[in-house]
C-alpha cells in the first residue's frame, strides 16, 4: 500500500541503516524506490545482493538531484500511499502503520508527524513537535520550515497534482518550498503526535552547506514574495532580516545591509528593525561589536 522512495549518492553505509528501519516497518505491500543518483556502484552491488523483491532499484544516468530523483520514484511507484526518506535518515518502529491509520480514517491528502534530529556535529539531539501547524498550517508554514517529506505520508494522486510544487531550485530547502507551494491549493491533513523519523545531520549532508542554506531561502522568498506579503508583513520582514543575519555571517557586508532595509521597508514598526538600521550610522567598531552580539544569536 506504501511505496518509501529514496534518492541516494555514494552512501551506502547510511543507507544500509534507512533501509533496516523500513524492514522491520509493520506494514504489508511495502514497496522501495532506490533512485541511485549516478553513484558508484557500491550501492548497485549491494541491493542486488539482497535479492528482496519489495525493492525496486534504478540508476540515474547523470546527477539529477534529491529533488528530481523524488519525482522519478513518485512517478515510478505503483502503490496508492508515498512516503520519503533519505538515505541518512532512520524510520522508528511501527511509523508507517500509524501514518497509514491516520491517513485512512478521514482520507486525507497527506498526514505528518513530529521528527528527531540527531545533529553529529553538535552532539545534540533535539525533538521537533509539529502540532502548531495542525491549527493554522499557512501561517505556521510561511514563518519557516515545518514538515520534512521525511516525517509525511501522502496520497499518491495528491502528489501527482502538485508536480509544479516541487522546485529543485529550491534545494536544500525543498520541502519548505514544496509545503508553501501546496497551501495554494485545497488540501486535507492531519497532524499525529508521534516522531516518526531520525533525521541524521551530518558534514555530508546538504543542509549543513550554509551559503546554499542562504541562497535557497532568497529564492523561496522572492518566488513567493506576494504571498508572504499579503499574508504577513511582519513575517516577510523576518525573512529578510533572516538573510541580512545569514549574509552578514558570510562576512557579506553590502548584502547584509541591503536585506536589513528591505526588513525595514516591509515593517517600520519593528523595534529589531529600528535598531538595525540605527547600527548602520553607528562608529564602525561600536557597529561590529553589536553585529557580532546580535547575529551570534540568530546563526547559531
Amino acid at each position: 500500500m506504501i511505496s518509501v522512495i529514496i534518492p541516494t549518492y555514494n552512501s551506502l553505509n547510511t543507507l544500509i541503516e534507512a533501509l533496516k528501519s523500513i524492514f522491520i516497518q509493520n506494514v504489508k505491500g511495502l514497496e522501495i524506490i532506490i533512485i541511485d543518483d549516478s553513484s558508484d556502484n557500491k550501492i548497485k552491488h549491494y541491493i542486488t545482493s539482497l535479492n528482496n523483491c519489495f525493492i525496486k532499484y534504478y540508476k540515474n544516468k547523470k546527477v539529477l538531484g534529491t529533488t528530481e530523483s523524488r519525482i522519478k520514484g513518485l512517478l515510478l511507484a505503483s502503490n496508492q500511499y508515498i512516503a520519503f526518506m533519505d538515505h541518512d535518515d532512520i524510520s522508528t518502529n511501527n511509523a508507517y502503520k500509524m501514518l497509514l491509520n491516520a491517513m485512512k480514517k478521514n482520507n486525507h491528502d497527506f498526514v505528518f508527524s513530529n521528527y528527531t534530529i540527531n545533529n553529529h556535529l553538535t552532539k545534540t539531539v533535539i525533538k521537533k513537535n509539529l502540532s502548531i501547524f495542525k491549527k493554522n498550517f499557512v501561517k505556521n508554514i510561511l514563518y519557516g520550515p515545518g514538515p520534512f517529506f521525511q516525517c509525511c505520508l501522502f496520497k499518491k494522486d495528491f502528489l501527482i497534482n502538485s508536480l509544479n510544487c516541487f522546485d529543485k531550485k529550491s534545494e536544500p530547502s525543498e520541502d519548505w518550498c514544496f509545503f508553501i507551494g501546496i497551501t495554494q491549493n485545497t488540501m486535507n491533513f492531519e497532524h499525529i503526535n508521534i516522531y516518526s523519523f531520525m533525521w541524521n545531520l551530518n558534514e555530508k549532508s546538504q543542509s549543513n552547506n550554509y551559503k546554499k542554506e542562504l541562497l535557497a531561502l532568497k529564492y523561496i522568498t522572492k518566488k513567493y514574495y506576494s504571498i508572504m506579503l499579503k499574508n504577513s508583513k511582519k513575517n516577510l520582514s523576518l525573512q529578510f532580516r533572516k538573510m541580512g543575519c545569514m549574509f552578514y555571517y558570510l562576512k557579506e557586508y553590502e548584502n547584509s545591509v541591503y536585506y536589513f532595509k528591505k526588513a525595514f521597508e516591509i515593517n517600520r514598526l519593528s523595534l529589531k528593525n529600528f535598531v538595525l538600521m540605527l547600527t548602520q550610522i553607528m562608529p564602525q567598531k561600536l557597529y561590529f561589536m553589536l553585529m557580532n552580539l546580535y547575529v551570534k544569536k540568530i546563526v547559531s
